[in-house]
């Protein structure tokens, strides 16, 4: 028996060693797996974050480009009734009536270019609520088209110009979009600025579905950097991506991402 007994104790380390060896494999083995599961959720997460974007740019170029051609449709038209100053709101109301995404128009003559008319601005525009068309007049003192950017900024920009995103109080009454192009009479000289509006209330909806990982969501930031659609309801219209990364901690790798959206780079992070 005691002859045995050194034989034993080696073969009990011997199988010990052996499990603790299969053991060490198997976590090796499982830390392999396990980094290259994650590699690949990661890998396929930001395929499909690239596919669902590139989705919702398609849809919301579509609309944009629908409201352009609404509007350089009806260009001629404006142009001749600018012998006809009376008819100008219907041109208005055939653009809303021809088009489902245009959701107000209107022709804003240029101050002064009428003497009878110093300020003429006509401007039709769909109620969501009932789809019926009104008309009314930003002519206003109160309103003072003028000095709209979607007036001042298109005046000069012959090939149209979309503004940045704005709460239209007096004018349309929701979150829109406007594109505008001048309108020049027979001389060449400017009379008006012809416009599109484009609701964006639709865009909360759209990005609403937008989910790359169950607890994911989507920001929609304008070109300046506002913010347009955010499931905080009171960051749309008052916040900017830089107040948002001034909260942070790690403010240089957000600065740095929000320059590259900024500047119209696409990537991930």
């Amino acid at each position: 028996m005691k002859l045995q007994t050194p034989i034993l104790r080696k073969s009990v380390w011997t199988s010990i060693l052996l499990v603790l060896f299969a053991a060490l494999i198997i976590e090796v083995s499982s830390l392999f797996q396990y980094f290259y599961a994650v590699k690949g959720l990661k890998s396929e997460a930001s395929l499909r974050a690239e596919g669902e974007l590139e989705n919702t740019r398609i849809q919301i170029s579509d609309v944009l480009d629908q409201a352009e051609a609404a509007l350089r449709n009806n260009m001629w038209i404006a142009r001749w009734c600018l012998d006809h100053p009376d008819s100008l709101e219907a041109v208005t109301r055939r653009i809303i009536e021809d088009n489902p995404v245009v959701v107000g128009s209107t022709v804003a003559l240029v101050p002064g270019y009428y003497k009878r008319h110093p300020l003429m601005a006509p401007y039709s525009y769909r109620n969501l609520d009932t789809g019926e068309i009104l008309t009314k007049t930003l002519a206003t003192p109160e309103y003072d088209y003028p000095s709209h950017e979607w007036f001042t900024k298109a005046l000069s920009r012959e090939r149209g110009y979309w503004s940045e995103p704005y709460v239209d109080e007096g004018g349309g009454e929701m979150l829109m979009t406007t594109f505008s192009m001048p309108v020049r009479d027979d001389s060449g000289k400017t009379a008006a600025i012809l416009t599109v509006d484009v609701s964006l209330d639709w865009l909360t909806s759209m990005f609403g579905d937008v989910k790359v990982y169950p607890s994911a969501f989507s920001v929609m930031a304008s070109s300046s950097g506002r913010i347009m659609v955010c499931p905080v309801q009171s960051f749309v219209m008052k916040k900017t991506i830089q107040d948002i990364i001034d909260s942070l901690e790690d403010k240089a790798t957000f600065d740095t991402l929000s320059r590259d959206m900024l500047s119209g780079k696409s990537g991930s992070r």
